[in-house]
């Protein structure tokens, strides 16, 4: 079910082949969206090598990515803003367009409009789920990423990219002891808010 004005490319779509990521043709990660789009609930195993790491490699994303988002944010918008699931692939997605404005980052012209359309959805559905996102420190796809993936959905990949890599903790340098930076929560609707 498509359900934005922007018209993806079609998962059956010849072009798949030519649209590269990482590891060679587009082709299979047409078939790996066709079957999160079937995955009920919705799985989102990011840890497992492809194709996670097919689309977004050593901070480079690819012509398959571009292609991949819209699918990506279509399915998501159809799971609830608490779906852990959901928050990690809209966490992946952020880090993908963080990663468009680094060089060599180029959508191909014919997945420009599906892609800025899903950006732009994405921006929504990130601020659905932050609070739902989780502020333990040790959970990867947290709140804090999700700031991060919301900074860069809204151009900004610089903010993106200090909250992604921001460090966890340090020690305060006048009385040595650690300084966890996120123990509070920032999310007024958290469990450790009230």
């Amino acid at each position: 079910m498509l359900s934005t004005d922007a018209a993806m490319l079609p998962l059956d779509d010849p072009r798949w082949h030519d649209l590269s990521h990482a590891y060679g043709a587009g082709t299979d990660i047409a078939a790996w969206l066709t079957e999160l789009r079937a995955a009920n609930p919705l799985c989102h195993d990011l840890s497992e090598m492809h194709p996670w790491h097919s689309l977004c490699h050593q901070w480079t994303v690819y012509p398959a990515t571009f292609a991949a988002i819209p699918h990506v944010i279509d399915v998501v918008s159809q799971h609830p803003a608490a779906d852990q699931s959901r928050i990690a692939l809209l966490t992946f997605v952020g880090w993908c367009v963080a990663i468009t404005y680094l060089p060599g980052g180029e959508c191909p012209p014919y997945l420009v409009e599906a892609y800025d359309d899903a950006v732009t959805r994405t921006t929504r559905l990130i601020c659905e789920s932050l609070p739902f996102a989780s502020v333990d420190t040790d959970v990867p796809f947290g709140f804090r990423q999700l700031l991060a993936s919301l900074a860069a959905c809204r151009g900004d990949a610089p903010i993106a990219f200090v909250l992604s890599e921001i460090n966890e903790s340090f020690r305060c340098p006048k009385c040595n002891d650690w300084v966890r930076l996120l123990e509070a929560s920032m999310n007024p609707l958290s469990d450790a808010a009230q």
